[in-house]
């Protein structure tokens, strides 16, 4: 019987005021914790979203008022702003522009923290008032 354990968590992503598409890029970063047992191989995977548009694959969207919505991406941690997309290929396949995180054999038993970026794009108005609230909620899995 195996004692073997991961978790992880990231911390929720706040664009703050987004302005029209391709008037202004905003750049965030976010923080990964992982706590896996020593040396045990991992692989945590971020899905497409609620409001996933095949139209952009590479992207995620998130969905406002009226129809308008904002596309982002996120990206792989400890990449940097120029890193590969951070999905889930071969793991859920709801984002196959990005593969999992992966770190093999690098659980120690103590949380681990990685940094990732997070970019969206601006807003695409929609029918309607574009002002208000954009949301999306993505699911991460872990497998080791």
């Amino acid at each position: 019987q195996s004692n073997e354990s991961c978790s992880a968590s990231a911390s929720p992503l706040e664009f703050g005021e987004m302005l029209r598409q391709f008037k202004r890029t905003i750049v965030i970063t976010g923080t990964l914790a992982v706590d896996c047992s020593e040396k045990l191989p991992y692989r945590i995977a971020l899905d497409a979203g609620q409001h996933y548009d095949a139209a952009t694959p590479q992207n995620r969207r998130l969905a406002g008022p009226n129809g308008a919505y904002s596309l982002y991406t996120v990206l792989m941690p400890n990449a940097g702003s120029g890193g590969p997309i951070w999905g889930d290929q071969g793991l859920g396949d709801t984002l196959t522009a990005g593969a999992p995180f992966s770190s093999v054999g690098n659980g120690n038993g103590l949380v681990q923290r990685a940094n990732f970026t997070a970019v969206t794009f601006g807003v695409v108005p929609g029918n309607g008032n574009a002002n208000g609230s954009y949301t999306d909620t993505l699911t991460m899995t872990i497998a080791y």
